[in-house]
C-alpha cells in the first residue's frame, strides 16, 4: 500500500487566533512564496523568512504570519 512520503519542511509561527508559543509544522512546496493555509472561513498567510530551526533531524524554514483574507462566497 502506498504511503505519503511528503515530509514537513516549514515552521509556521504567529497568527491572531493562536496562543503564544503555538507552532505549526507543515510541508510548503515553494519556500520563496507566501504560504496560505485554510482556517475555517479564511486563509492565514505566512511569509517566508531567512530563518531556519532544527526539529529532530529536520531543518525547517520559518514562516511568520503576515495577514489573513476571507474565503469568497
Amino acid at each position: 500500500m502506498p504511503t505519503n512520503t511528503v515530509s514537513a519542511n516549514a515552521l509556521l509561527l504567529g497568527g491572531p487566533y493562536r496562543t503564544a508559543g503555538h507552532e505549526i509544522v507543515a510541508h510548503v512546496a515553494d519556500h520563496g512564496e507566501i504560504f496560505k493555509m485554510r482556517v475555517e472561513n479564511r486563509y492565514d498567510h505566512f511569509a517566508p523568512t531567512e530563518e531556519f530551526v532544527q526539529r529532530g533531524e529536520s531543518a525547517l524554514r520559518v514562516f511568520r504570519y503576515a495577514r489573513h483574507t476571507y474565503v469568497a462566497e
